[in-house]
């Protein structure tokens, strides 16, 4: 898997990999959004494609990010992309936590996948302040 991603990060460039596997994921989340879920195989094609899409675009975010910090200071942006990303986690784990204390779990997974796909929106818009390949 990490090989056939990046052979698409250099075939792709960073940008497009961010932009491309982003907008599969964000499918994927508006899928579970508009789509009602019965069952637990009736979500696994959307997430699948969320699967796929944060498997493409995430390491292309790291390897975007990477490029663009000094080397004198790829430590420091290293651990500083892990500890957003675990800090987001944290944030996510709590606030879904708060919604599905409630009597209606089918209403408060609704609720997180709906900020899940807005999240996946905002990603993808973000995903454009990529610089290009060959810049």
């Amino acid at each position: 898997a990490q090989l056939l991603n990046l052979a698409c990060q250099r075939s792709l460039g960073a940008r497009r990999a961010a932009l491309i596997g982003t907008t599969v994921a964000l499918t994927g989340g508006s899928l579970l959004v508009l789509a009602p879920i019965g069952s637990v195989t009736g979500a696994l094609p959307a997430l699948t494609l969320i699967g796929l899409g944060l498997g493409l675009s995430t390491p292309a975010a790291n390897s975007a990010l990477m490029a663009a910090a000094p080397s004198r200071d790829s430590g420091m942006a290293s651990a500083m992309s892990g500890t957003v990303r675990y800090l987001g986690g944290i944030a996510g784990i709590a606030l879904v936590s708060t919604m599905v204390t409630g009597a209606d779990l089918l209403a408060a997974h609704q609720h997180s996948v709906t900020i899940h796909a807005a999240v996946l929106g905002l990603a993808l818009g973000l995903s454009i302040l990529i610089p290009a390949k060959g810049r």
